[in-house]
């Protein structure tokens, strides 16, 4: 007796089309979900493809021989870093001290005004990495690092104008940076309110910009453990 009843409202033409309701509603969801999952991945992949050249053309692949200008927060006075067949050496305007890394991986803070020098080993590690003054986040060309720092960082890829075009934008925690859609060089950042816009020039740099100066007169200070 119960089955029939059971079978009668199963049959009922409300309950159809109540099922049939629902169906297509579980079906428009279904549907709608798989969209949005879709989308989701396709922009996810879009930042990936953008992070990972931003790094590899401004981490990896700027060449032996590059200039980059910095000009910070509209200074008239920029500083400079030239890099050239292995040696590195940072110009500061108006600081009391330069700074050289050499081939064989030693840095020299050399203060010419007091006539000093101090000799460290090479703490910087891979002195190539100085375009990127903010992004050197610690992630290198690793698919999964990339993968981890995307999702930890709830990085923002978006687009802004600036320089009267479309800029690719970057965005993660304190940090944003303006990157050239043709070059992907990162040619302005903001940290904590300090603005940094830079200039990038490759195959510029001759031997007198990377010369080390003469240390002959000079007095090795020695930095204590």
């Amino acid at each position: 007796m119960l089955k029939k009843k059971s079978k009668d409202v199963e049959n009922h033409e409300e309950v159809k089309v109540i099922k049939k309701q629902y169906k297509k509603m579980r079906n428009i969801i279904l549907i709608c979900l798989s969209i949005f999952i879709i989308l989701f991945a396709i922009k996810f992949l879009h930042d990936f493809v953008i992070i990972h050249k931003v790094l590899k053309v401004n981490y990896a692949d700027l060449g032996d021989n590059y200039k980059i200008t910095f000009y910070e927060n509209q200074l008239q006075t920029p500083r400079y870093i030239y890099y050239k067949d292995g040696i590195t050496k940072y110009v500061l305007p108006n600081a009391p001290s330069n700074i050289v890394i050499t081939k064989d991986g030693y840095l020299y803070v050399i203060q010419t005004e007091k006539k000093t020098y101090t000799k460290f080993e090479n703490v910087l590690g891979n002195s190539k990495g100085v375009s990127l003054s903010y992004m050197s986040f610690g992630v290198d060309m690793d698919i999964q690092h990339i993968l981890q720092f995307m999702i930890l960082e709830r990085c923002k890829v978006s687009k802004e104008e600036y320089k009267n075009q479309n800029y690719i934008t970057l965005q993660f925690g304190m940090y944003k940076m303006w990157i050239n859609p043709t070059t992907y060089y990162v040619e302005k950042e903001i940290f904590s309110g300090q603005v940094t816009e830079k200039v990038i020039e490759k195959n510029v740099v001759t031997e007198e910009d990377i010369k080390m100066p003469n240390l002959e007169g000079y007095t090795e200070s020695v930095v204590s453990q």
